[in-house]
């Protein structure tokens, strides 16, 4: 805990997992979809801690297909022609459904439900957070996944939620932590 606040380190998470399959994109700076399984897994775990009634889908037997990716890095290094490399991705039927229209997981704000159980998230996140999206969508009865600044999103979303994440990337850290500094 930091600040009185529970958190995952994921980079520690990650180069743990890293010995036994990729958890990062080649030609891109985010993790891919092994990479955010762990993370969603520690979090979930976390959670089941503190509450043992939660049910939640772990993926352990789910399915990988290829498909092809190009990675914010290949875009920025080469704009036109930027090559694609191959990725898997889990096979995961979707179980949630939206409230309300969803053009892509990069929307600022997304919200779900679904049945797996009836756990209220708050999710605040960067890009990283796209990744984790269809796990938490599917097993969270009432999931707003936002990319609002934290502040914005605690104010609008955080009142209606049991639980509230923030996932921030660690170039992120320093203005979180002067923010938190300047309100006390």
């Amino acid at each position: 805990m930091t600040c009185g606040v529970p958190y995952l380190n994921a980079a520690e998470l990650l180069l743990s997992a890293k010995a036994w399959q990729p958890v990062y994109h080649r030609t891109d700076t985010h993790w891919n979809a092994h990479g955010a399984l762990i993370i969603y897994r520690a979090v979930m775990a976390r959670l089941k801690a503190e509450n043992p009634a939660l049910a939640y889908e772990t993926y352990e037997n789910v399915m990988w297909q290829e498909q092809m990716h190009t990675g914010d890095l290949m875009r920025m290094w080469l704009p036109v022609g930027a090559e694609e490399e191959s990725v898997t991705v889990p096979e995961i039927t979707r179980a949630y459904r939206t409230k309300g229209p969803m053009r892509s997981v990069s929307d600022v704000v997304i919200q779900t439900e679904s049945g797996q159980n009836t756990l209220r998230m708050c999710f605040i996140r960067d890009s990283f957070g796209d990744a984790l999206f269809p796990y938490f969508a599917n097993n969270i009865g009432s999931l707003t996944f936002t990319r609002l600044a934290p502040a914005d999103a605690l104010a609008a979303y955080a009142g209606d939620a049991d639980i509230v994440v923030l996932e921030i990337a660690e170039r992120n850290l320093s203005t979180l932590l002067s923010l938190h500094s300047a309100e006390n």
